[in-house]
């Protein structure tokens, strides 16, 4: 994986997409890696570590690969517009996990 991957970056500013999350297919349900997810329709990063070990087996019945299959390796893509009239004006509402 190449850290600011050129074709990555490219891709994004083709689309004209504010901000992109690149991610790899899981090998193995048991994958130590967060993963790609969707809550209350909102897209979101599930820790493995908060997946049941059913959760992370599940498999789409179309086609036999995982639900939860796009591994998150933590390479984004983020507009400076994104960052400032989206991100700073909403950091006071985060939501953060207890410790």
């Amino acid at each position: 994986v190449k850290p600011a991957d050129p074709t990555f970056v490219g891709y994004c500013i083709r689309q004209k997409a504010d901000c992109g999350n690149k991610a790899l297919w899981k090998t193995s349900p048991d994958e130590k890696v967060g993963v790609l997810a969707s809550k209350g329709h909102r897209p979101c990063i599930v820790e493995y570590s908060d997946m049941s070990k059913e959760m992370s087996e599940l498999r789409s019945e179309q086609d036999g690969r995982l639900v939860f299959g796009a591994g998150n390796i933590c390479n984004h893509f983020y507009t400076l517009d994104f960052l400032e009239q989206v991100v700073v004006p909403n950091l006071g509402n985060i939501i953060t996990s207890p410790a």
